[in-house]
């Protein structure tokens, strides 16, 4: 009764917020759980709407509803856009990670809705891949591309609008001709040269070399290039990214964590007496020595 209660209450909440109609929306969903480990007891999927910037659901699994922690996610994605579709929410635009089991069950099931990747778990994916490299014998200077590649996959997505595939294929592709030093005349019409302007001095990636061949291995996979043509050029889910707690203890987090992120998601930054903003900069080990701020 009192999940039911609470369950009641948020919908209330979330969908009586104000310009917000049973129209086509853009929106994004996300999953974590509920402890760093290998495994978890519990699964909650989050839907977020870019369009009125409000946590609008979420659905709480739990592993054993599902044979295990990892189909958590896909159980909570199908139940979060199950329940919005029930009540009329017309779901236009939806980013995700790339996980390939919501890919499916949204285009078999939610045949108006396009879906997108977010950029950010693409581009840690590949970074990844990319660190393995630099570790290789003869790969070394891959370590001082990889920042580049990551901004030059953002840059892709956000700078193609919507829709056009090959057009953000053709500015990813151009990147194997940019690390060799050729910034012009690329061979795909829809992008015959970089948009940059001078260039500082840098360390060039020689065709031909080892270094070169494994990079270009790297970036062309089919696997990849297919997931770059769905990247999200606008929303991510890096908003979205809470010990272990009983159901209701879990339940009734979420919730008022979902409230608290609503009221102050765009609260004002913090100014000090001059009137500048409060800014503080970081070098996490986790972003290998990167600035965040």
């Amino acid at each position: 009764m009192f999940y039911s209660m609470l369950l009641q209450l948020f919908t209330m909440f979330c969908f009586n917020c104000k310009g917000n109609s049973p129209k086509a929306r853009m929106r994004h969903g996300d999953g974590r759980f509920d402890s760093l480990g290998h495994s978890a007891k519990y699964g909650v999927y989050t839907m977020f709407c870019t369009t009125i910037l409000k946590v609008v659901h979420f659905e709480l699994v739990q592993a054993n509803e599902t044979g295990g922690s990892q189909q958590t996610e896909l159980e909570g994605a199908k139940r979060c856009l199950s329940f919005l579709q029930y009540l009329g929410l017309l779901i236009g635009i939806f980013v995700s990670d790339r996980h390939r089991g919501i890919a499916k069950w949204i285009r078999e099931n939610c045949v108006n809705t396009k879906h997108y990747f977010d950029i950010w778990h693409v581009a840690r994916s590949l970074g990844k891949k990319l660190l393995a490299l630099s570790r290789e014998k003869g790969c070394e200077i891959l370590k001082e591309w990889m920042k580049g590649i990551r901004k030059h996959l953002y840059w892709c997505a956000t700078s193609t609008k919507a829709g056009f595939e090959s057009h953000i294929l053709a500015t990813w592709n151009s990147l194997l001709h940019h690390v060799s030093n050729k910034h012009n005349n690329h061979p795909d019409p829809l992008y015959k040269q970089c948009c940059h302007g001078q260039l500082e001095p840098r360390r060039w990636i020689r065709v031909g070399t080892e270094a070169f061949d494994k990079l270009k291995l790297q970036l062309t996979k089919k696997m990849l290039l297919n997931d770059i043509k769905k990247l999200s050029p606008d929303a991510q889910t890096s908003c979205l990214k809470m010990p272990c707690f009983t159901w209701l203890g879990t339940l009734s987090r979420h919730i008022l964590t979902s409230l608290h992120f609503n009221e102050n998601l765009q609260r004002e930054t913090q100014k000090a007496f001059n009137g500048k903003e409060y800014i503080r900069v970081t070098y996490p080990k986790f972003k290998m020595g990167e600035e965040v701020v």
